[in-house]
């Protein structure tokens, strides 16, 4: 079952939020956090639909909308810092960006931070599981079985947080991916090469913080990413924003982030005659309470998600949905 607005490559890049400590309400004086090891360790299970990758053949016609499958979901969470400086002011990180899983966003992450001025900042990180996985190796076959193959890649991202002082933040993100053994359109004996899904791209957004009040704000991000794929079928520029509202009163914790982006492919779709045309819109919720049942460095977590892909060519069609809930502990 595919998870879009979790994992697909580089739509986890969302506008930046606080990817070390993961707390927008914190003190910039306290530096990165505190010194020495810390972290967060936790399970979300919950249940979801998505497109079903497991059906190799698929059901209808070919251009028509994926099949689905709903399953029960289990997924560990995570990140682990070590921070050092005089000022607290160095970090290592390594796991799943709490800024990230705000977002409705799961991957793991490498990287160093370090802060600079009054609470601003600058991280460089890997992100090894990003551009990895598996795809049809020739997704256009209707009637008889499909095979899969790898998919595999680099990603590599750039994070500057409250840009002079004022809560703008900007982010550069690069990646590569190459399909292992790359058979799109060879079943409809049409031109492969415009269908192609090796590919370099890079993504770049800005985005503004806005207090609203003590323990609410709300942030505004504006996106670019450029796909270059060898086959220009596959090729695209997309545009996008999102707006995200966080509140925190006592100890509940709430965030709501909307996205939408929009996708202008670069050449036409062989099989189906036409140039793919995509608009895409999504929303994720998360709610936390801290010390659930006067546990002190225990919060209790829920989080609902939803996407939908329109495209011009019905094939390309995606709509999921995931409902979690999960306790995660904090050192």
């Amino acid at each position: 079952m595919s998870r879009r607005w979790l994992c697909y490559p580089l739509l986890f890049l969302c506008h930046t939020g606080a990817y070390a400590q993961g707390d927008p309400f914190g003190d910039e004086s306290e530096g990165l956090g505190k010194g020495g090891f810390s972290g967060e360790l936790g399970l979300l299970v919950g249940y979801g639909e998505g497109v079903d990758e497991d059906r190799s053949v698929k059901s209808g016609p070919l251009n028509s909308k994926a099949d689905t499958k709903s399953a029960a979901i289990v997924m560990p969470l995570g990140q682990l810092r070590y921070t050092l400086g005089e000022h607290n002011d160095e970090q290592f990180f390594f796991g799943m960006s709490p800024g990230d899983l705000v977002e409705g966003v799961v991957a793991l992450e490498l990287g160093y931070a370090f802060q600079y001025g009054q609470g601003s900042s600058l991280a460089f990180s890997y992100l090894p599981t990003v551009v990895k996985g598996e795809v049809w190796a020739d997704p256009f076959i209707v009637g008889e079985a499909r095979k899969k193959t790898d998919v595999s890649g680099n990603a590599f991202r750039m994070q500057a947080e409250n840009l002079f002082d004022i809560g703008l933040s900007a982010e550069l993100a690069y990646y590569d991916q190459n399909v292992v053994d790359e058979r799109s359109g060879m079943h409809q004996g049409g031109d492969t090469e415009l269908l192609s899904r090796d590919a370099t791209g890079y993504y770049v957004s800005v985005s503004q913080e806005v207090p609203l009040s003590e323990r609410q704000m709300l942030g505004v991000s504006l996106d670019y990413r450029v796909h270059d794929a060898d086959g220009k079928a596959q090729a695209f520029d997309s545009y996008g924003a999102s707006l995200m509202y966080m509140a925190m009163v006592g100890q509940h914790r709430l965030s709501l982030n909307i996205e939408y982006s929009k996708r202008d492919y670069d050449a036409q779709n062989p099989v189906f005659s036409l140039t793919r045309d995509d608009s895409e819109y999504g929303a994720t919720l998360v709610y936390g309470y801290d010390k659930i049942m006067g546990w002190e460095d225990w919060s209790f977590n829920a989080v609902a998600g939803y996407s939908n892909l329109d495209s011009n060519i019905n094939f390309y069609d995606v709509s999921d949905y995931l409902f979690g809930v999960g306790l995660s502990y904090h050192f």
